[in-house]
């Protein structure tokens, strides 16, 4: 699918994408051999590009998550997975305040850790998350920031 076209840059179609140069446990270490059906890693490569939040909608086992990891291997991007289910609380994602013997000290959350270190996250089944944490992740994905 993406043929690297120097050291730098990865090209998913006409879509030139830069390699990352961070390195990071979380990047994906093998694509796998994902299969392109309806250029849909034309349209990720897109909105990476141009730095819009993606929303992926259909069943289970049709390769969303496997298009995301296939590209964040192909441009070693960092890659967090979540899976929201009604468990999933807002502090898990954000941060929380925590406190031992020397007071209180801040714990950043999995999403305020990937937004920091450029890292992309991919929030499975969105559906089932609580309002709380809906919330967050609107005032993140919001066109101000």
């Amino acid at each position: 699918m993406a043929s690297k076209t120097s050291q730098n840059v990865a090209k998913i179609g006409k879509i030139e994408l830069p390699i990352s140069p961070v390195a990071s446990p979380y990047i994906p270490s093998n694509g796998g051999n994902f299969v392109d059906h309806g250029d849909i890693l034309k349209t990720l490569a897109i909105a990476v590009r141009d730095n819009l939040p993606i929303l992926l909608m259909g069943e289970s086992g049709t390769g969303k998550t496997s298009a995301i990891r296939y590209l964040a291997a192909e441009t070693k991007n960092a890659l967090r997975r979540i899976n929201l289910n009604g468990g999933t609380t807002a502090d898990e994602l954000v941060g929380r305040l925590l406190i031992n013997d020397k007071g209180t000290y801040w714990v950043d959350g999995v999403l305020t850790e990937a937004m920091r270190k450029g890292e992309w996250i991919v929030l499975d089944e969105i559906n089932a998350a609580l309002p709380e944490v809906l919330f967050v992740l609107q005032s993140v994905m919001d066109d101000d920031g």
